[in-house]
């Protein structure tokens, strides 16, 4: 085995290179696994001095006792033992501080960038594309076998608590709830197989890029106290879609011990709200016709109708009254309505008097107030922050408009000739329905570069870019009211019922908040950032019209570098 030591004389300048078996017996000096002549002229203290190139730094290889060195043979053949002191000449012990040994020990608290030695098996978990041996399922996430996704790599840890990742685009969803760091910055080398990628090295300059699978986040760290590191990533985000409108490339929840270095991370455009949809005119669900019930037999009074509509509300013609047995006025319409409109629209049931007098039958019920239904409050806020994520605002909905008052019974006629008792009044029709209120417009996606509850975040020389929020949704308009049914029919020389009321359109929803275009959206402490870190907004979305525009049109967007969301 070839190996060499040099030992230092104790007289300034004087160097003596020792050399074992191995290079044909000569003096010349061994160094690494090649022979070459030391240079002993130079009293320099450095390696060229004593003729050691910079590769044989570590003279003293694992498991060479530097207490007892035996040196091998010197040229005339006589044994030397470099341990042991020559009494006649003077000679030092080899097992002095003279005896050059390296020291050098790898710290593995430190990043790729500052000890290349960390990047090794004993200390982490490898992520490489398939093109770069990548693997989840033949992977066993060593160096020379790495995993294929972050992810991944994550869940078999073990005890480790880094994942080294090479340069290249993965395409991910990641979580991380336990201290861990995860860098990228790392080139290895391309192979044509899973399982036999090339040597790895800290390059800087360039990132390993992440593309989320999902617009949600593409890293979600949710790890309370404990240390998460990034470094030298790229995370970027999808764009929004209709089921998850915004676009966040990082989202950290209850997280206070996070820091970024050198990481870069990207948001899409959020998508636009949805618009609400037009509110459905009212509609009888039962019975088919709103019709009052005309008097079945001379003594008998036609029967009260009850309606109920597609908003679920309900509407009653007045029965009318009878001749015998019952009481001869008419009954009133329902819902009663405060203020009647038009006023003389009363719904009362009419009475016999009434009708014996001047032919009248049951008053017409009052159409619905308001005629249109209250409108839905447009959103006023962009939307909320908090521990599950950003909540685009939406509009509220439009309420439906009311039913109309149902028309009230006919009295009897008591003095219909040939008829004992008089003749039976005309039952009442049911009012009409009310239209269903506008749907709300939905709130704007956002596009978040770095969304952050309750985490102040360091950033040490990070990037940030947010794109464009997208537009709030429109608010629908109102569906229309219907109008009531006819009174009904009173048997001969009687009166009939009166008609049911106009029902009430419905309200327009409102409109959707503007999506926020923020490189940071924060609530609780604010993040941190050094003069390097650049942080750089798009534009906002437009709020949503509202289903009556310039009543309850939405609020626009937020767009800003970094923002508070509280």
């Amino acid at each position: 085995m070839l190996r060499a030591i040099t030992v230092v004389g104790l007289m300034s300048g004087v160097v003596a290179s020792l050399a074992l078996a191995g290079c044909g017996g000569s003096p010349a000096a061994c160094v690494g696994s090649k022979c070459g002549s030391p240079d002993l002229g130079s009293s320099d203290a450095g390696d060229d001095a004593r003729g050691v190139s910079p590769d044989a730094d570590r003279v003293v290889e694992s498991g060479f006792d530097a207490r007892t060195v035996d040196a091998g043979t010197k040229d005339d053949g006589e044994s030397v033992d470099a341990g042991a002191r020559d009494d006649a000449n003077g000679s030092a012990d080899a097992s002095s501080s003279d005896v050059k040994v390296d020291t050098f020990v790898c710290d593995p608290s430190q990043p790729p960038s500052a000890a290349p030695c960390v990047v090794s098996d004993a200390y982490g978990v490898f992520v490489a594309p398939p093109t770069s041996g990548g693997s989840d399922t033949a992977g066993n996430g060593s160096e020379a076998s790495p995993f294929a996704t972050i992810s991944h790599a994550l869940a078999n840890l073990g005890t480790m608590s880094r994942v080294y990742v090479c340069d290249g685009t993965y395409t991910d969803q990641v979580t991380v709830t336990s201290a861990v760091s995860i860098f990228g910055g790392l080139a290895c080398g391309a192979v044509g197989a899973p399982g036999s990628a090339g040597p790895w090295a800290y390059v800087g300059g360039t990132k390993a890029t992440v593309t989320g699978s999902l617009p949600a986040f593409v890293l979600q760290v949710n790890a309370g106290s404990a240390a998460v590191d990034l470094e030298d990533l790229e995370l970027d985000a999808a764009p929004g879609t209709s089921v998850s409108p915004s676009s966040i490339a990082l989202f950290a929840t209850s997280s206070t011990s996070v820091t970024l270095r050198r990481t870069t991370l990207v948001a899409a455009p959020g998508f636009e709200g949805a618009s609400g949809a037009a509110g459905a005119m009212g509609a009888f669900t039962m019975p088919a016709s709103p019709n009052g019930q005309a008097a079945p037999e001379p003594h008998m009074g036609g029967a009260p109708t009850t309606c109920t509509c597609s908003t679920g509300d309900a509407t009653v013609g007045g029965g009318g009254g009878w001749s015998i047995a019952h009481t001869p006025d008419g009954q009133s319409g329902l819902p009663a309505q405060t203020v009647s409109a038009p006023p003389s629209a009363t719904g009362a049931g009419g009475t016999a008097a009434a009708c014996e007098a001047t032919s009248a039958g049951g008053n017409v019920g009052s159409d619905a107030v308001p005629a249109i239904g209250p409108d839905g409050t447009a959103a006023l806020v962009p939307g909320t922050l908090d521990s599950a994520g950003w909540h685009p605002a939406p509009g509220k909905p439009g309420v439906s408009g009311g039913p109309g008052q149902g028309g009230g019974g006919a009295g009897v006629n008591a003095f219909a000739l040939g008829i004992a008792g008089g003749r039976a009044g005309g039952g009442g029709a049911c009012g009409g329905c009310g239209g269903t209120g506008g749907g709300a417009g939905g709130g704007g996606g956002g596009s978040i570069a770095l969304l952050a509850y309750q985490s102040p975040i360091k950033l040490l020389g990070a990037t940030l870019t947010a794109s464009a929020g997208g537009a709030g949704g429109m608010g629908g308009g109102g569906g229309a009211g219907t109008a009531g049914g006819t009174g009904g029919a009173a048997a001969e020389d009687a009166c009939g019922g009166g008609g049911g009321g106009h029902g009430a359109g419905g309200g327009a929803g409102g409109g959707g908040a503007g999506g926020v275009s923020v490189g940071i959206f924060y609530a609780g402490s604010a993040p941190v950032s050094d003069v390097a870190t650049q942080i750089f907004a798009g534009t906002a979305g437009l709020g949503g019209t509202g289903g009556d525009p310039g009543m309850n049109d939405g609020v626009a967007g937020i767009g800003a570098s970094t923002e508070s969301a509280e």
